[in-house]
């Protein structure tokens, strides 16, 4: 639990907009604060929840991460990407869920390829002149690619003649 950190105490600290991860020293506590009212849970009064305030040093700055849920292990710091832990093996499952979501999203360029390669055929045929200007996308395209090549010839031509004068 977070309120449970004392001073010394390692808080693991992952970054996920960058991708990095942190190990900062507790500096200090707060006494868990209350957030909201009681509310009814299956007819039973629930206690309110608390949060507490944690005062790290990170890098050699101090840095506070402010309600923080009292009684988790794990929790997101805001909505900016930052997720604290006084438990590595909570911070380990944490890393884990999160390359296991991007590597799920890189199965999945090859479908939305499809998907919009089909989206395409299916506009082309329903509009004419998305089919006409993916016509000519293509052809500019592939006089591209001709433009090239020719250079290139046009380049070891030029070349092959200078080394014969």
């Amino acid at each position: 639990m977070l309120s449970g950190l004392r001073a010394g105490t390692p808080l693991y600290v992952l970054y996920k907009n960058e991708p990095r991860m942190a190990i900062g020293e507790v500096l200090s506590v707060s006494n868990p604060i209350p957030q909201f009212g009681s509310t009814y849970q299956a007819g039973v009064l629930m206690p309110p929840k608390t949060t507490v305030d944690i005062k790290v040093r990170l890098n050699g700055e101090e840095v506070t991460f402010q309600k923080l849920p009292s009684d988790q292990s794990v929790a997101d710091f805001g909505g900016s990407g930052v997720v604290v832990s006084e438990s590595r093996e909570a911070i380990l499952n944490e890393i884990e869920g999160f390359k296991k979501l991007s590597e799920k999203a890189l199965q999945d360029v090859d479908r939305h390829k499809h998907i919009i390669t089909e989206c395409n055929k299916m506009l082309g045929d329903l509009n004419p002149q998305v089919k006409r200007e993916a016509e000519q996308a293509r052809e500019i395209a592939g006089m591209k690619g001709d433009i090239a090549s020719i250079k290139d010839m046009l380049a070891k031509v030029l070349n092959y003649k200078n080394k014969e004068d």
